[in-house]
């Protein structure tokens, strides 16, 4: 069993309980800390990538009119882009999912049977991320179904490590491969040039590789968003996902806080508790009334 906040296997049964009229066991992370039981809801967050092909278009020009810059009339466009492929994984679970086009579905350039499944997990997912996410795949993917037909999915948050790398810091590069090669992976994928092209003109060996080519970008991806999040004051509340009454870190949900009792934080409205989360490394702060009525909560529970 894998922990649904911080990926690891490290996991114990730590009793049974009544749950919703029914027994359910509980487990507990021995690396985060983290409880849970297999009937509770625990936040699905989705990391995703997707590969595209360009549009092209019939293009005029006087000779020496290259470098002004050329404009591309709509009626210009001969064909449009599609998906060539794209590839998904539940953030700290271990399956991958990917689909690419079938070489007939490439010369054709119709990507509708890839389109659904994808749909589907964005319509589960409570969180997704990605790499140049808000800008370029969640955008592409809406459009490939607004011509397909489709409703928008479920609302959901987007995390962009792209866009959050430049909140966080000022890297010589925010691509991908940098970013996670400086984080000590191993990067993205090298391919050979002329893969897209191949892919476009539905050769088997080429879309069986940009596949491998994509499932690995999205490993990368992942345990950068992982390396990051401790980082990311603007990452979605945790909290406000896991069924529980505890403090939990808002960046990554485990309840494993390290309350410092001398560093408050006064504001006009309340007074914070400041703690430290000893799984990701997270700094936080917790309402002083909280941490009260849950002392109180323990208190009931002795007697």
């Amino acid at each position: 069993m894998i922990c649904p906040t911080c990926g690891k296997q490290e996991v114990k049964a730590v009793g049974i309980s009544n749950w919703l009229h029914s027994k359910s066991k509980h487990y507990q992370c021995k690396q985060c800390g983290r409880q849970w039981t297999l009937n509770e809801k625990n936040p699905k967050i989705l990391y995703f990538d997707i590969e595209s092909t360009r549009a092209k278009a019939e293009v005029e020009f006087w000779p020496g009119e290259q470098h002004k810059g050329l404009y591309i009339r709509p009626d210009n466009i001969t064909e449009d882009w599609f998906v060539l492929g794209w590839a998904a994984k539940w953030v700290c679970t271990s399956g991958m999912m990917s689909y690419v086009v079938k070489p007939s579905e490439a010369k054709k350039r119709d990507d509708k049977r890839i389109l659904k499944p994808l749909w589907d997990l964005f319509n589960e997912a409570d969180i997704l991320v990605g790499h140049n996410a808000k800008k370029f795949d969640v955008k592409k993917m809406n459009w490939r179904w607004m011509v397909n037909g489709y409703n928008p999915p479920k609302p959901y948050k987007i995390v962009d490590t792209l866009t959050e790398i430049g909140k966080i810091a000022a890297p010589t590069s925010k691509a991908l491969d940098f970013i996670a090669k400086q984080a000590g992976l191993n990067g993205k994928m090298k391919h050979r040039l002329g893969l897209f092209q191949e892919c476009r003109d539905g050769i088997p060996d080429a879309l069986r590789e940009l596949r491998k080519y994509n499932e690995i970008d999205v490993i990368e991806g992942e345990a950068v968003y992982l390396w990051m999040r401790p980082w990311m004051s603007s990452h979605p509340n945790m909290g406000l996902y896991y069924e529980t009454d505890k403090p939990v870190c808002r960046n990554c949900g485990s309840p494993n806080l390290d309350f410092d009792e001398l560093s408050k934080v006064y504001t006009s409205a309340n007074v914070y508790h400041c703690w430290t989360c000893k799984n990701c490394g997270a700094h936080g702060r917790t309402p002083e009334s909280v941490m009260k009525e849950n002392l109180l909560k323990r208190e009931r529970l002795m007697r």
